[in-house]
């Protein structure tokens, strides 16, 4: 009599899977999109054990994190004459998801039990694959070199089952402090060799000695409020698309190829693409923003913008309105854009308003935010970073200076609301006159006109302190894991909200950022 029992019975059963739960959920999204920010960390395309489910599912993802509308009407057209869905019908199968479609308050948990058959489907393949090796240990038991012995195979199945523990699983692989070392000393070599070290590049020299981005890791870039820093990150993602674009032109690659190249990706979650496209243009033709905004434009600035346009057409930085994007929903949306585009950088601005954006679907009515949901979406922002292998630079707020007050540079207590334990590095734009008196002083009592007036005088003085001030700027580096801190002097154009070097001056930190920072 033939054995049932064992690998011959397991084989003979069908994998876990719950297609009820699958098509239900896809019906409830096309019924509803926005319960996709309900599912968007739960769930992923792999997950689905149906193929027609999973394609469905991947498009709906795409229409949704791309500020598009999924519903019977939009997927029917892009099914349409597709063949993708033709075992199960066609675009008529489209109907049946809708007719599966249950309360929206219970999908969360439909996701999960996609997720729980898909992770059961993973560890009866990794049990395959166990059984297997055990019987088979190499390609040949003569070879030494190429068997695997038993501790050997428990090492591996000891990791197939640790990486079913979640996308995280990396983060706490065991390795030996030796075979770390060799690692490190192994692609030191290889760099010193010639090899890329992956470390992004700006040609800006004060930005490139302060500022170590290399691929996994999360730079905050803080300041006030009307600082300028989302015309100085607008600066540095140009200069680096820039320098994506030569070295794919050096390659051989036509402008509209090289324009697809990894280059620059920036979610704006606060300002218009137009609004950062301003000041990128106020910047590369040194026109002013305020005459660029209204309009008034004479010959040489016209000239200079025509210039501009030609020579910028094909630069790869690619700007992304996040505008609706929620806390849970942008880290998807980024995954998946940098699948379909691989970039070399990513500039998110900012930080603070996908927190105000959750806080308000939340219920919040003063549409706050917390520490706990800043902090939360740091951390998320730098395990992305890793997964991609991409640097990314976020911005965020400071408080306000107080105007009147001593100049002092910032430090790491004024980031609003936190983030900065999970990012890499920290940066700050330094502009001293934001601490300085914005009106004139009044005349004091028992004053002269002299005094107050004349040469030397308190009005005199203040006018000599804003101007020695209005151009001043540091980026003070207060936190870099990789690398060093320091303040590093520039010069800032508040008519083209840009940085520039300060002429003459040494590359190295200006004096060591104080310790309490």
């Amino acid at each position: 009599m033939a054995d049932n029992s064992g690998l011959f019975a397991v084989s003979q059963r069908l994998p876990p899977q719950n297609l009820q739960a699958e098509q239900a959920l896809l019906g409830a999204l096309i019924t509803r999109n926005t319960i996709f920010d309900k599912i968007v960390d739960l769930i992923e395309t792999k997950h689905f054990a149906d193929p027609a489910n999973a394609i469905i599912f991947q498009r709906i993802s795409e229409r949704i994190l791309d500020g598009q509308l999924a519903d019977a009407v939009t997927l029917r057209d892009d099914f349409q004459n597709s063949g993708l869905l033709t075992d199960v019908g066609g675009t008529a199968y489209l109907a049946t998801l809708l007719a599966a479609t249950v309360a929206l308050n219970i999908v969360p948990n439909y996701a999960r039990s996609i997720v729980d058959c898909w992770t059961r489907r993973q560890l009866i393949e990794v049990g395959q694959s166990i059984v297997n090796r055990a019987f088979d240990p190499g390609p040949s038991a003569v070879d030494a070199h190429t068997l695997k012995d038993a501790a050997s195979q428990i090492e591996d199945a000891e990791r197939m089952l640790g990486e079913l523990h979640g996308a995280d699983a990396e983060a706490v692989k065991l390795h030996s402090g030796g075979s770390a070392i060799s690692a490190a000393i192994a692609r030191a070599d290889a760099i010193h060799r010639g090899a890329p070290s992956g470390r992004v590049l700006t040609g800006m020299p004060s930005i490139d000695r302060a500022w170590l981005a290399m691929p996994g890791t999360l730079t905050l870039l803080a300041g006030p409020p009307g600082s300028g820093k989302t015309g100085a990150a607008m600066q540095i993602g140009k200069a680096v698309a820039r320098r994506a674009y030569a070295d794919a032109l050096a390659f051989g690659l036509p402008p509209k190829q090289a324009y697809r190249q990894p280059g620059v990706a920036v979610y704006s979650l606060e300002m218009t693409a137009e609004a950062l496209g301003l000041r990128m243009a106020a910047e590369e033709a040194g026109v002013d923003v305020m005459d660029l905004l209204l309009g008034r434009l004479d010959l040489v600035s016209a000239e200079a913008l025509a210039r501009v346009e030609r020579e910028t057409t094909h630069l790869p930085i690619r700007i992304h309105d996040a505008s609706a994007a929620t806390i849970r929903m942008l880290p998807a949306k980024i995954r998946m854009d940098l699948k379909r585009q691989p970039e070399r950088l990513v500039i998110i601005d900012h930080l603070l308003v996908a927190t105000e954006q959750a806080q308000a679907e939340r219920g919040r009515s003063d549409g706050g935010v917390s520490a706990q949901s800043v902090t939360s979406l740091a951390q998320t922002l730098r395990r992305l970073a890793v997964a991609l292998r991409v640097p990314i630079l976020v911005l965020t707020h400071t408080s306000r200076p107080q105007r009147g007050a001593e100049v002092r540079r910032p430090t790491m207590a004024e980031i609003k609301y936190g983030g900065e334990g999970g990012a890499t590095c920290v940066m700050f734009l330094h502009r001293p006159i934001m601490f300085m008196d914005s009106q004139p002083p009044e005349p004091m009592a028992k004053e002269t006109d002299a005094q107050f007036r004349g040469p030397g005088g308190r009005l005199d003085r203040w006018h000599k302190a804003r101007d020695a001030a209005r151009d001043l700027a540091e980026i003070v580096v207060a936190k870099q894991t990789h690398g060093t801190t320091g303040v590093y002097p520039m010069r800032w154009n508040g008519r083209t909200t840009s940085l520039s070097e300060v002429e003459g001056a040494d590359l190295g930190p200006a004096e060591p950022v104080p310790d309490f920072l």
